[in-house]
């Protein structure tokens, strides 16, 4: 992340065996928000729940679970659970945001900056747990681009192929998307947010200034990316002094 080493957990979606470890690692890492993304494998039977329903209690050995709300809309579901040890010494409040038409990389992107802003407003200084099926360039999308989103606020400024460089670091291959008949790699996938966040900002070459009305660098908008995405983030009125070939 930007802020911290461990401002993010990036994991799979935990199995029928396995939802018992991903609870614990909730737990002893003291997150309070989960991060669901799906694409149209959410509705398929291997791919189970691993929350307990409503007036159900989830028994992890040293804690329990329970869900206290759950709320949907059109694009997301959001649930609240409680996770109390045994003594009765300790709870735990998570939030549970799932989000079941996470585009792929070439897909239209306003569903990933919605849910990004909606994590962001939760102002969590704790680790973000990140899933999608697999653990991989879903869950790292989001996080990467989240972390640009801090990025250019605090600083002005995009380094993609760097913050690629560090998660790639991190989990090696994690770029690694198969797709019908297409590869996608670590090489194109920045180049992706590039042309996604370039888009945000400006659909043409532009001067901008500062607060002080002062000119100052040009930025090189990318013609064709996301036409409409203008609207869709506060920072598309900041300024970003990049590189071209970056992009």
């Amino acid at each position: 992340g930007y802020y911290r080493v461990n401002e993010f957990i990036i994991t799979q979606h935990p199995m029928m065996n396995t939802k018992g470890d991903f609870w614990q690692m909730i737990w002893d890492s003291n997150a309070n928000v989960i991060v669901s993304l799906y694409a149209e494998e959410k509705s398929q039977p291997d791919v189970p729940d691993f929350w307990p329903a409503e007036n159900q209690i989830l028994n992890c050995g040293g804690f329990f679970i329970s869900l206290i709300d759950e709320n949907f809309d059109s694009d997301y579901v959001y649930r609240d659970f409680s996770l109390r040890s045994i003594e009765g010494n300790r709870e735990l409040k998570v939030k549970l945001i799932s989000c079941s038409y996470w585009p792929d990389t070439c897909s239209p992107v306003k569903v990933s900056f919605d849910i990004i802003n909606k994590v962001r407003d939760l102002k969590t200084n704790r680790p973000i747990v990140v899933h999608d099926l697999f653990g991989g360039h879903r869950a790292a999308i989001f996080c990467a681009l989240y972390t640009m989103h801090e990025q250019i606020e605090i600083e002005g400024v995009l380094n993609v192929y760097e913050l690629a460089r560090i998660y790639h670091l991190k989990r090696p291959g994690i770029w690694r998307c198969y797709r019908i008949q297409m590869i996608v790699t670590e090489l194109n996938i920045p180049c992706v947010w590039g042309g996604t966040l370039a888009g945000i900002l400006l659909q043409s070459d532009v001067e901008v200034t500062d607060r002080f009305n002062r000119p100052t660098t040009k930025i090189i908008g990318i013609h064709g990316w996301l036409d409409n995405l203008n609207s869709l983030l506060p920072i598309s009125k900041k300024l970003i002094e990049h590189n071209p070939s970056k992009f």
